[in-house]
């Protein structure tokens, strides 16, 4: 940076099993990927070892390339955002040709265009509520442990939304694998054991970064998910790189306000310190040289950590 101016991963089910980092044979310190349930399960399920919700979610998204023939892009689009892709009318296009015959025949073009357009459109939005169905049908019998079934199974618009909308579905299994049953513990309750996951999520001694960053990002999305995209918001504001900025600066702090803060934890909470060590003493001189994205700290980690052992 000059002067001052994701990854997914693995848990262990149960309440607070991610926190677990210091035995080298917990599930958290990247040496059991192999034996990895990609199921989602309610946080009760015992000591089984399930990926995170973030990496079933990549499964589901690679998968789909396999799953629809047509149109897959926007699907796996929704699994990747976890927001429903909109897809817009065309638009018709008008003649500015000055000459009146001329004008009259390019508006004909014109129409036969936007009648091609608005059928593919058609299609597309057909086609992409038929795979919504069917990839909603696909994670519920693939991807859900008998008891996540009977918990989604539950909610009250299941009928109505959960069956038809994989990114409803998608965010309600993210819940109902922090919370387990709806009601079944206070809300604050929840909040507070996910902003404890993600503020004590360290990186196992032989955990390599993009498992660790799996992880970190996991429980960030969690923390996201009960405050919101903008919860960061007023922090943000006191910082002063925020006050020096111009109104299209103060924007892209705050919109990279949650990705910066992630990507500070995963610094701070790297096995190594050394590399944090450094870079408040580079701050301390004036030298603003964090990462500002979680991609970015974990390759700096990996890079320090690898010149470290020579």
């Amino acid at each position: 940076m000059g002067k001052k101016g994701l990854s997914r991963g693995y848990r262990r089910s149960g309440r607070g099993g991610g926190n677990r980092t210091n035995n080298k044979n917990n599930s958290n310190n990247g040496t059991g990927r192999q034996t990895l349930i990609y199921k989602f399960a309610p946080n009760s399920s015992g000591e089984h070892q399930y990926a995170t919700f973030s990496l079933i979610q990549e499964k589901i998204e690679h998968e789909c390339v396999t799953l629809f023939v047509h149109y897959c892009t926007d699907i796996m689009s929704e699994v990747d955002s976890l927001a429903e892709v909109t897809i817009p009318d065309p638009v018709l296009k008008t003649s500015t040709k000055a000459d009146k015959d001329e004008r009259k025949l390019e508006d004909v073009v014109y129409m036969m265009v936007f009648k091609s357009e608005m059928e593919d459109v058609h299609l597309r939005r057909q086609q992409l509520e038929e795979n919504r169905i069917r990839l909603a049908s696909i994670i519920i019998s693939k991807y859900c442990t008998a008891g996540m079934v009977k918990l989604i199974r539950a909610e009250t618009d299941y009928e109505s939304k959960l069956k038809q909308h994989p990114v409803e579905l998608l965010k309600r299994l993210q819940k109902l694998s922090h919370e387990g049953r709806a009601g079944s513990s206070y809300g604050f309750d929840n909040l507070t054991r996910a902003l404890t996951n993600l503020l004590q999520c360290k990186q196992g001694q032989h955990e390599p970064a993009y498992a660790f960053g799996y992880r970190i990002r996991d429980h960030a999305n969690t923390v996201k998910m009960y405050l919101g995209d903008d919860w960061q918001d007023h922090f943000v504001e006191t910082l002063p790189e925020y006050s020096n900025a111009d109104a299209s600066g103060k924007a892209t702090l705050k919109k990279g306000g949650h990705e910066a803060f992630v990507a500070f934890l995963a610094v701070n909470n790297a096995y190594d310190p050394k590399y944090r060590d450094t870079l408040r003493s580079r701050y301390a001189l004036g030298y603003d040289e964090y990462p500002r994205e979680l991609r970015t700290a974990l390759n700096r980690i990996s890079v320090f950590r690898d010149l470290q052992a020579k």
